[in-house]
């Protein structure tokens, strides 16, 4: 799959915002050698219902997470731009 950066459609655009969450906790776990399943990956029927009040969710789920990386992976976190997601 490529990115599609012309897209701007809301599922498209939620999908990334998804993709970005899985991504990000899933690097913390592998990191912390957790197998679990991702907050994005549990909530993802749910957010496809309903987008907006579940990335809020998901979003303050991926706080710990996010600094995590910021502190044993900072190359990660700046190349995924996770810090930005404050």
């Amino acid at each position: 799959m490529t990115l599609e950066t012309d897209r701007k459609t809301r599922d498209y655009l939620y999908g990334r915002l998804l993709a970005i969450a899985e991504n990000i906790e899933s690097r913390a776990l592998f990191v912390a050698r957790e197998t679990r399943d991702t907050t994005a990956a549990r909530l993802m029927q749910r957010f496809a219902d309903r987008p907006y009040s579940t990335w809020r969710t998901i979003e303050l789920a991926l706080v710990p997470y996010k600094t995590r990386l910021r502190v044993s992976r900072g190359a990660f976190c700046s190349r995924w731009m996770c810090c930005w997601m404050t």
